[in-house]
């Protein structure tokens, strides 16, 4: 999950694929969160190291300030917006979808 935000849209699309549908959630329950900058991952994928993967793991922002954060929950979410999930089901990763998707809501 990311902030829901347009900085947040643009960073799930980053990590996923330009092409990649999100949708709205709440946390409906939640075992454990963890929130994480997703460019410490980044730099260690460019640069191999520990400090890397311990400062993600210790939800440090990469910049003061300007942090692009992700949450790992362990849990359930459920979609905000029943058209969102709609859409989904009709075009999510279990069809193959055409090059050029449909527009959502």
């Amino acid at each position: 999950m990311a902030d829901p935000t347009e900085k947040g849209k643009a960073q799930i699309r980053y990590m996923l694929g330009i092409s990649t549908y999100t949708l709205r959630v709440n946390i409906t329950l939640a075992a454990r969160v963890t929130k994480t900058d997703t460019r410490w991952f980044d730099a260690y994928l460019g640069e191999p190291k520990d400090e890397y993967l311990d400062a993600y793991w210790r939800s440090e922002p990469f910049k003061q300030d300007d942090a692009a954060w992700e949450y790992l929950v362990e849990g359930l979410i459920t979609a905000i917006e029943k058209s969102e999930l709609d859409y989904i089901r009709a075009h999510g990763a279990h069809r193959t979808l055409m090059a050029q998707p449909p527009s959502h809501p």
